[in-house]
């Protein structure tokens, strides 16, 4: 599946609107090939809080972020007008954590994603969220 939104950091694709510097900043792709510039800002840094990471599952993006150095993750559906954002309380938030897509290439994404975390007590742990289902099974 290819992803119907386009994103990055907020330097190197609007031009026109002033985003804070590393925002990160979607519009839908129907929407940008229409030439529209309208972006959405999907995340803003802030004094304690920063960008991990992001990509793209089945559709959705899912983004990683600390606030106050505690992890924090959330999707958002790209639509024409709009973006679904849907945080992801499942997620273990206590520890490091990462997130990754289950399948390497984008066309073959079907919602799950793979969560490994770990502790300097706990031994690391790996689990699979289901972001359709919203159910989080442990594999490990």
């Amino acid at each position: 599946m290819r992803p119907s939104a386009l994103i990055g950091c907020s330097e190197t694709i609007s031009r026109l609107v002033p985003h804070p510097a590393d925002a990160l900043i979607g519009i839908s792709l129907s929407s940008f090939i229409a030439g529209e510039r309208s972006f959405a800002t999907l995340f803003e840094p802030g004094d304690r809080r920063s960008l991990q990471s992001f990509f793209w599952n089945n559709g959705k993006l899912i983004i990683s972020y600390l606030v106050n150095l505690v992890p924090r993750f959330e999707t958002f559906t790209p639509d024409r007008q709009e973006w679904t954002r849907r945080a992801l309380y499942s997620v273990p938030t206590e520890v490091t954590v990462h997130l990754r897509s289950l399948d390497a290439e984008h066309h073959e994404t079907n919602g799950e994603v793979l969560i490994s975390d770990q502790d300097p007590i706990t031994p690391p742990q790996l689990f699979l969220l289901d972001l359709n289902a919203g159910r989080l099974s442990a594999l490990q």
